[in-house]
Formats: C-alpha cells, structure tokens, sequence
C-alpha cells in the first residue's frame, strides 16, 4: 500500500507549528525551568504527531478519521522504531545520571 502523503503532511505541518510554539514559548522566557510537568506535556503531544505521521501513512483522512477510541490511542502510543536500536524508557526520566551543563 502507498502512503497517504496528504494524511502525512499534515501531521508533519501539525509537528511543524507545535515545535515552532514551544520554541516560542521557551524564548520568550514563558517557560521556565521547574515546568517540567507542561513540557512534558508539549513533548507527548510532538511525539502523537509522529506516532499519528508513521503509524497512519496508509490510512485516508476517512479512516484515521473513523478510528475507534482504543485504535487511535493504539497509534498514537505505539512509538516507532524505525529499525534503529532505540529504547523506550519507562517512567519519564532517564535512569542514568547525564552531566549537569551547570556543573
């Protein structure tokens, strides 16, 4: 089956104006450092539009449209690999200490 490039578009222009807000957002200082929380929000959304992108190529706008609850939930959470050795992190930090750029 060939992908749906319309479907595709607009999930990447979705992507597109979500990551141009959140940049947005960051530089004119109305996030701040302890907003964890809402950026962890606004990164899940980012990473729906990708899920929603990959998992939804094939599909017409009719039939992403027409998903029960539990499938769009499915392909919004089902996160791709891409063939490439990533990991899925339980929880939402990193389980290793990364150095602290104030250190």
């Amino acid at each position: 089956m060939n992908m749906n490039l319309d479907h595709l578009e607009f999930q990447i222009s979705e992507l597109h104006d979500h990551v141009g807000t959140l940049l947005n957002e960051i530089r004119e200082g109305k996030m701040k450092e302890d907003c964890e929380g809402g950026l962890e929000v606004d990164l899940g959304h980012l990473l729906d539009h990708i899920c929603w992108a990959w998992n939804l190529k094939e599909c017409s706008i009719e039939q992403s449209s027409s998903l029960s609850d539990e499938e769009f939930l499915r392909a919004s959470n089902s996160i791709p690999n891409f063939g490439l050795e990533r990991t899925l992190l339980k929880g939402t930090h990193y389980e290793t200490k990364l150095p602290n750029k104030s250190q």
